[in-house]
């Protein structure tokens, strides 16, 4: 299932590796911190609470979270700019970010998705500390009360570029946790498809929006 499911989600995020002119437009360190807050009650209630894929969606819009619907963001632009710039500023803070994916029988074979569509749509909360040392996530299906994969790393890094022509969208805005403040969207790009061992640098994908230019 797992399995079936990091299918979809690459489907769904094809376009994010399908890029020719980019941008490294910064990173933000790790330096420290004084003061800080941490998530609000509200929010910790909305990640813990298990619920169906919709409700959280319509949750997520009605509050302070970054959600993000395949490959765009339809809600709580504002909130991760404000994260970032206090993150930036070496100051402590957290976000909640939803990420809705739904399985397009156009876009997946007939058999996958005669077979998955029953489980779709899925919803993942994803919460991002920073601690002024360090970034910290954990995700969760909304639908579950467990948490699916957590990490660390130690800068958050902001790429911007144009998709290749032909692509259902212009460009792109993405940032990625990563451990090297020097790593370019090329490098990560080239470790997720390259079979050569040793080219995968680990990142994690915090936030990603598609648009058009117009």
């Amino acid at each position: 299932m797992k399995q079936l499911i990091i299918l979809a989600l690459t489907f769904a995020l094809l376009g994010c590796f399908a890029c020719t002119k980019k941008t490294d437009t910064g990173a933000t360190a790790a330096p420290a911190a004084e003061a800080g807050d941490a998530l609000p009650s509200d929010l910790m209630a909305l990640f813990n609470t298990p619920m169906s894929a919709d409700e959280a969606l319509a949750a997520a819009k009605e509050a302070r979270v970054v959600v993000m619907e395949s490959v765009k963001v339809t809600s709580g632009r504002e909130v991760w700019n404000e994260f970032f710039e206090r993150t930036e500023a070496g100051e402590k803070a957290a976000v909640l970010t939803a990420k809705y994916y739904t399985l397009d029988p156009e876009r997946v074979d007939p058999a996958l998705y005669a077979q998955e569509k029953d489980n779709y749509p899925v919803l993942y909360f994803t919460l991002i500390t920073y601690d002024g040392d360090l970034f910290e996530y954990t995700v969760k299906d909304s639908k579950t009360a467990g948490t699916d994969s957590s990490g660390r790393y130690l800068f958050l890094k902001h790429y911007e570029g144009k998709l290749r022509q032909g692509a259902a969208f212009d460009a792109y805005d993405r940032y990625e946790l990563v451990n090297d403040e020097n790593v370019t969207w090329e490098e990560l790009e080239w470790g997720m498809f390259s079979s050569q061992f040793g080219d995968y640098i680990p990142f994690h994908t915090a936030y990603c929006d598609f648009y058009d230019n117009d």
